[in-house]
């Protein structure tokens, strides 16, 4: 995935981040816990991150991982739900936050900036539901494809093929 910053010029980025703040975590440790409620965003300034969801067992199933230059946690600080993941530190990580609070902040300063800011936001979410989408679709017809061939194969069990 491109590094998030690449949308902005070296002087909107410098501004964006005097509202972050750093902070770091140590390899296994959580960033965002499932079911966390904050109005935070993450960017991953070094390290790697892994992305986990809790199926309705309470089991982790790894989604994927994040890597340099990743957003993360865009949907809670936009709407202010529930983590639906789970983001653990893979190796040392140290990410730039900011809460919706300091993104106030900089809209009553720069409004321009804070516009451009949730526009990318917004094509960020947009292209992972793309991705997602395309990944459901192929697992339902692989989902299909194995309900027809177990159905075939029941078939001839029963007719004695």
């Amino acid at each position: 995935m491109a590094d998030f910053r690449k949308n902005f010029t070296k002087e909107e980025w410098e501004e964006i981040s005097t509202y972050y703040e750093e902070k770091s975590y140590e390899s296994s440790e959580e960033i965002l816990k499932f079911g966390e409620i904050k109005r935070d965003f993450y960017y991953l300034k070094s390290g790697v991150a892994d992305v986990f969801i809790t199926n309705i067992e309470g089991n982790e199933i790894k989604l994927g991982d994040i890597s340099e230059g990743t957003l993360f946690g865009e949907m809670g600080f936009l709407d202010g739900h529930p983590a639906s993941v789970v983001v653990k530190a893979q190796t040392e990580v140290i990410v730039d936050t900011m809460d919706n609070a300091k993104f106030m902040e900089l809209k009553s300063k720069n409004i321009e900036l804070a516009f451009k800011f949730l526009w990318f936001i917004s094509c960020l979410l947009a292209n992972r539901l793309r991705i997602t989408s395309s990944k459901l679709k192929i697992a339902s017809l692989e989902q299909d494809k194995n309900q027809k061939y177990a159905t075939a194969n029941k078939k001839e069990h029963v007719e004695g093929r």
